[in-house]
């Protein structure tokens, strides 16, 4: 009978045969994580050691990715927009001495993280502080131009993107508990109609403005017209503006946080600079070209928002190991853009007195049909990369992810050595 493996077959070559041993030192370092994964049927795991797969468990399966689909938006935002993008909220009117003639135009620049100076230190997950744009400082400047008059109105320009507030897949519980949205190009304090509120203003445009005329009276800057919104005029020049910090920041506030509005505005800034509208739809398009440009398969894979709140969406774990993969490693932008296990962001709370306190860098996913955690693991000269998302019924996700993270830990306390094909080469 012949042998199972022909003597020559490129399955007895030593870098085949390391790869093998690999993937079984894998399975038995996180054999508990597998077996739990695969005995659930509706669950996924995979893993890479220094960019390599070497264990995929359940990747037929596609599934609900809740927060970490915000791997993917941030991943595209950084390669397509770039590390230095950002963005820009303008003032525009026609100053004339110390007044404004006419309408005074509050220009959005599809900047999520605008806020009043009192809005992010009510945020959770503020230590170490992120990325915010003040607008106080816009007003700021305002004041510095001379301008002690508007003879006309404040008026919100929102033109930037297109005005779908909300993703229609959305579930009504996002939209009853305030989760996300309403979305403009216009948006500060997430939209809130207060500092301290969870209730969103149902036209944030127009509540920015209000917020901002408060701002400028507060500066002596008198406004003779109301409020409202309209489209800035090309011929109004522009009086002075505010940049935000860059999309690095941007991506790691996001991250951090778990930001859904900032995912969802970076979707239609994608859709505007790269894509064929200022939309979600055009934004999810740029997103499919640039994974499918990373040799990344999209076979069966649906995606309906940035943020993941939708149950909708659906890919394999294999989608974001690649992603994973893709950015590099456990070093630059994205890597520190990630929760920081037992420290900071989303993760503060988790893993705490594990193994992988201080260690695991990952983005956390939570919906009531989803837990989801994905990222890094450095270790001494080599790192791993990982996708873990639980699915089932509702609620049970959220009942039994503590056993699977635990079990995770322990797994990846000690991060496997990859076997050297040397070792296995026969002697010379």
């Amino acid at each position: 009978m012949p042998p199972a493996a022909p003597v020559l077959s490129a399955r007895r070559t030593p870098a085949a045969l390391a790869a093998d041993a690999t993937r079984q030192r894998y399975l038995g370092a996180l054999g508990e994580v597998a077996a739990g994964v695969q005995s659930d049927g509706a669950s996924c795991f995979a893993a890479s050691l220094d960019g390599i797969p070497v264990l995929s468990v359940g990747d037929d399966r596609l599934v609900v990715p809740a927060s970490n689909m915000k791997l993917i938006t941030g991943a595209v935002a950084l390669d397509v927009l770039g590390a230095d993008h950002g963005f820009s909220t303008a003032v525009r009117g026609a100053l004339a001495g110390s007044e404004v003639l006419g309408d005074l135009y509050l220009v959005g620049g599809g900047d999520a993280t605008l806020s009043r100076n009192a809005y992010p230190p009510t945020q959770p997950y503020q230590d170490p502080p992120q990325a915010f744009t003040s607008l106080d400082a816009l007003a700021d400047r305002v004041a510095a131009t001379g301008v002690r008059r508007v003879t006309g109105r404040l008026l919100a320009d929102e033109s930037r993107y297109d005005t779908e507030r909300f993703i229609p897949q959305w579930q009504p519980v996002i939209l009853e508990e305030g989760e996300a949205g309403p979305l403009s190009a216009l948006l500060v304090d997430d939209g809130k109609v207060a500092v301290d509120d969870r209730l969103p203003a149902a036209e944030p445009a127009l509540t920015a403005v209000e917020v901002f005329r408060t701002l400028l009276e507060d500066r002596g800057i008198r406004i003779d017209g109301g409020v409202g919104v309209g489209v800035a005029p090309a011929t109004v020049p522009g009086l002075t503006s505010i940049d935000s910090a860059p999309m690095t920041d941007i991506v790691r506030q996001m991250m951090t946080t778990s930001d859904d509005n900032t995912a969802e505005l970076l979707l239609k800034e994608l859709g505007l600079v790269a894509g064929t509208a200022p939309s979600t739809a055009a934004g999810l398009e740029v997103v499919r070209q640039t994974l499918t440009g990373w040799g990344i398969a999209l076979d069966g894979v649906q995606l309906f928002d940035g943020s993941g709140l939708s149950n909708a969406n659906r890919l394999r774990c294999s989608t974001l190991l690649a992603v994973l993969d893709r950015m590099g490693g456990v070093s630059g932008a994205y890597f520190d853009a990630l929760p920081v296990a037992a420290t900071a962001g989303t993760l503060r709370d988790e893993f705490v007195g594990s193994p992988l306190a201080g260690v695991l860098r990952a983005k956390t996913g939570s919906l009531d049909v989803a837990k989801a955690l994905s990222g890094y693991i450095p270790g001494a000269g080599h790192w791993v990369s990982f996708s873990l998302v639980l699915n089932g019924v509702p609620g049970t996700p959220r009942d039994r992810y503590e056993e699977i993270w635990r079990a995770l830990a322990n797994g990846l306390a000690t991060i496997p050595e990859r076997v050297d094909p040397a070792a296995l080469a026969p002697p010379s």
